[in-house]
């Protein structure tokens, strides 16, 4: 039977992986995001190869074509990483470069590899938006039919 090991103990014939730590997954910012943000952190994570975090170039139409969205809904996808900390953005990219460059990305539970600082862990300070809603103000309305007397402005009490 064949060795499945070298001497040092590492796998001949593992393939790539993408590994997502726990403490990651248990975050409020992870519990809380939808599948279709789910799908694009991984598809962005497969691109990190150990040396090029902070150099993960990733257009808005080649995740909408991974995912088998519209772009739009990758774009917003890559937006709402962004915003829950689990991205950051290295280079920015607009139709008007000429160099038709995708915008550039770092995982934020890694350390950079453009910058050498540690990954700032942006979601771990994340919180769900709390909704401030004002409960109605108790009107008094007259019953139906009835007709309430106006003020004179003239005559004050």
């Amino acid at each position: 039977m064949a060795r499945k090991h070298d001497s040092k103990g590492r796998s001949k014939h593992a393939g790539r992986f993408v590994a997502i730590p726990h403490f990651l997954m248990e975050t409020a910012a992870w519990r809380t995001m939808p599948v279709y943000e789910r799908a694009a952190f991984l598809e962005v994570a497969m691109l990190y190869n150990g040396t090029n975090n902070g150099f993960l170039d990733m257009a808005v139409r080649n995740l909408a074509e991974r995912l088998g969205v519209s772009p739009n809904k990758a774009n917003r996808a890559l937006q709402e990483l962004v915003r829950r900390g689990f991205l950051e953005v290295t280079e920015l990219s607009a139709f008007s470069r000429k160099d038709r460059t995708a915008q550039s990305y770092r995982l934020t539970h890694k350390p950079c590899d453009r910058t050498r600082q540690a990954g700032s862990r942006a979601y771990l300070s994340w919180q769900p938006e709390t909704e401030t809603t004002v409960a109605p103000r108790a009107r008094s309305v007259a019953p139906q039919g009835t007709v309430t007397p106006r003020q004179s402005q003239g005559a004050r009490p």
